[in-house]
């Protein structure tokens, strides 16, 4: 049994460190080239493992060595790797991210095996027990609603981080019982633009709505919008920024690990903003994510 299935992508993130990020058409030297281990899906899956969560991640991989590389890391990191498939047709998928001294970041991706996941590899996959079922839309959508219904019959909750964003279908909404976005993705989702904490509670109201329980808005370095029976403000956790990549992904895993173990929805945000904050701390993507002791001394 695991409390947490995670449905999501598996990428290898090819991080460029830069004193500031380029211009259009600017070609900018001096940057230092590290590999991580990377997916919104597969950093979810690790968040929430570090966090000493029971984690089961469906995704797939290429069949070389970027998909090897990141299984493998995902297996050490304590998540459940049994559901994991592997196209022999496909690469594995490739991030590249630029990140600049203030912790700024752009990212070009090529979802490679990520964009052949399967409602069929999702059955397959899926195992019975989860608590919550957190997915991301850097796999097709088709797939997520799949293990959303296969979480809805077994009364387990549906968490969806609309990223990146994406116009979605009722019906697919119909299926979300926490919706967690960024001001971009509420835009995409909710047709609200989110411009200051004033419209992040506008769209955060829009988009309860549409879902079940909760819509969570994040604000980065101004905390978060939460909107379940009524809408709350939770504030950022002060911080000096080193890189925000990963930062998102910490906040839906710890927040996904929250609920699985019982939290109310508003210390469910607090904890996931606490994750969120030390991972744009550190520098990289899986390497960021903290671990339940730092966790617990954010939250002192």
């Amino acid at each position: 049994m695991s409390e947490i299935t995670v449905v999501g992508s598996i990428n290898t993130d090819q991080v460029l460190r830069l004193p500031r990020l380029p211009r259009p058409s600017e070609t900018l030297s001096g940057g230092t080239l590290r590999t991580f281990g990377g997916g919104k899906g597969a950093n979810q899956a690790v968040a929430a493992a570090r966090l000493a969560g029971s984690v089961r991640m469906i995704g797939k991989v290429g069949a070389d060595s970027f998909g090897e590389d990141r299984v493998r890391d995902l297996g050490y990191a304590g998540v459940d790797i049994s559901s994991i498939s592997v196209d022999p047709d496909a690469p594995s998928g490739v991030a590249l991210i630029l990140v600049g001294d203030g912790g700024e970041n752009m990212i070009a991706l090529a979802p490679g095996a990520n964009a052949k996941l399967t409602p069929a590899d999702v059955t397959a996959g899926w195992r019975a027990g989860t608590r919550v079922c957190l997915a991301v839309l850097e796999v097709p959508v088709n797939a997520v609603e799949q293990a959303f219904r296969l979480a809805r019959a077994e009364n387990a909750e549906t968490v969806l981080n609309a990223a990146p964003p994406t116009k979605l279908s009722a019906s697919t909404l119909d299926l979300v019982d926490h919706l967690i976005v960024n001001e971009t993705e509420a835009l995409a989702v909710g047709g609200v633009e989110v411009r200051d904490r004033a419209s992040a509670f506008e769209a955060a109201s829009a988009l309860r709505r549409l879902v079940r329980c909760s819509a969570i808005v994040t604000l980065g370095a101004d905390g978060a919008v939460v909107h379940g029976a009524t809408g709350t403000y939770v504030p950022a956790f002060a911080i000096e920024t080193v890189d925000t990549t990963a930062a998102g992904d910490a906040f839906c895993g710890a927040f996904g690990l929250a609920r699985s173990r019982g939290q109310g929805l508003d210390e469910a945000v607090r904890q996931a903003s606490a994750a969120g904050a030390l991972a744009a701390t550190r520098a990289g993507t899986q390497p960021s994510l903290p671990t339940t002791t730092a966790l617990e001394t954010m939250l002192q």
